[in-house]
């Protein structure tokens, strides 16, 4: 059966720290054993939990930081060996003194000898700076890249405060060739603040179209066809 080893130490300038190690189906001393072999095991949860936590070079500290190990495979180089790493972080009222962040988020990185696979996602991700408010609601991003292309899908919700929200939708995967900059093909919705969209189509490395919907109903208003070289100016 599993353990919970925790640990609370004083912060340097006040407040406290307390480390706490859920280590899943390993008990305590399985556990040690397996750090002293330099392997951390799947499973396990490492939560940090600050309580008006005062140091010197990081300032204020509050809230609470989890890393949930689902797999861990290091030893490998990222797209040259096969190499994987996949966990999820859970952020709770986390503040520092650059600002505050709040949510989830799970990453995933696969690799085998010539291609890497990975995947970032989550239900939702607030980020807080100087008193503007940034939300990530079920978003997913999700990359696929061998030796003669890059495959990219990226779908999510950004809620502005204030403001409203933007809604990014892949309808068919960005496809960019190895060593190539643009994308040759791939549809991307975006949805903006006022309702209205812009449905961008990938022709080629260079030409790229824009079908705009200015007032969200359905039926496109203008088309414009330009190429990444303009987009990007």
């Amino acid at each position: 059966t599993g353990a919970v080893i925790s640990e609370t130490e004083p912060c340097t300038d006040g407040g406290t720290a307390t480390v706490s190690i859920d280590t899943g189906s390993l008990s305590e001393q399985e556990f040690v054993l397996a750090l002293q072999d330099g392997v951390i095991p799947s499973g396990v949860a490492i939560t940090t939990a600050f309580d008006n936590c005062l140091e010197s070079e990081a300032g204020l500290l509050d809230g609470s930081v989890t890393l949930v190990i689902e797999q861990l495979d290091l030893e490998g180089e990222l797209g040259v060996d096969t190499f994987s790493m996949v966990f999820s972080a859970i952020f709770e009222d986390f503040t520092s003194e650059e600002g505050s962040i709040d949510g989830d988020i799970s990453l995933s990185a696969v690799s085998s000898p010539g291609q890497t696979n990975v995947d970032v996602s989550g239900d939702s991700l607030a980020v807080g700076i100087d008193g503007e408010a940034l939300t990530l609601v079920d978003y997913v991003v999700d990359t696929f890249e061998d030796t003669t292309a890059l495959i990219e899908n990226f779908d999510f919700t950004l809620q502005v405060s204030g403001l409203g929200e933007i809604t990014v939708d892949t309808l068919e995967a960005w496809r960019t060739l190895a060593f190539a900059e643009t994308p040759i093909s791939g549809v991307l919705r975006i949805v903006g603040l006022d309702g209205g969209s812009i449905l961008v189509t990938a022709l080629d490395e260079v030409n790229v179209q824009l079908e705009v919907d200015e007032d969200g109903d359905g039926t496109v208003d203008v088309t414009i066809m330009t190429t990444w070289d303009e987009l990007e100016d």
